[in-house]
């Protein structure tokens, strides 16, 4: 195989491991494994389908990944677990709780009964007699919402996922939307 030919075909593993997996990093450490593996392997010069036999290698090594990470995580002291505690959490709460209340009443009703309430989708759409589908549409518009006008007004902390960890921070040419505490009131 040629060095284009590979590239593309490396380009394609990565691109369907990636999908599969919650990180970039996390991508390339599965795709260092499968070609670990292929090269590792007698059966590699004599296959008729390379990219059926790879994908077939990849799809073990992703649920390898997995029950690993899964392991793991059961593995650990409960106290490394658990989320640490952190005082800039009011703030995100605080942001949150403020721009939620600022959503039409549709949305936020929603937000408060799934999010806030706790309870699940499938009961809610019952409860209001529309489709489960129907329902986590709705729920996901809702968050969208939410989640621009918290990005819009307020500079948040987010993880690798892009998700808000804390803590907010009023934005000023946004105007004070009163979601941050006053300057020297820590």
């Amino acid at each position: 195989m040629d060095s284009k030919h590979s590239d593309e075909f490396l380009s394609r593993l990565r691109t369907w491991v990636r999908k599969r997996v919650p990180s970039s990093a996390d991508a390339d450490d599965v795709v260092q494994e499968v070609l670990l593996r292929v090269v590792s392997s007698p059966r590699a010069a004599e296959l008729e389908s390379p990219w059926a036999w790879m994908r077939a290698v990849a799809r073990t090594a992703v649920a390898d990944f997995h029950r690993t990470r899964a392991r793991g995580a059961t593995e650990l002291e409960p106290e490394l677990v658990a989320a640490p505690e952190r005082e800039d959490d009011g703030e995100l709460v605080d942001c949150v709780r403020q721009l939620l209340g600022e959503l039409d009443a549709d949305d936020r009703a929603l937000l408060e009964r799934i999010d806030v309430g706790g309870e699940s989708q499938a009961e809610l759409a019952r409860a209001l007699g529309v489709s489960a589908s129907g329902l986590k549409s709705r729920v996901q518009r809702a968050r969208a919402k939410l989640r621009e006008a918290l990005f819009a007004r307020c500079r948040v902390e987010c993880d690798l996922r892009g998700l808000p960890t804390g803590p907010a921070e009023c934005k000023p040419e946004a105007g004070d939307c009163g979601c941050a505490p006053e300057p020297g009131s820590r």
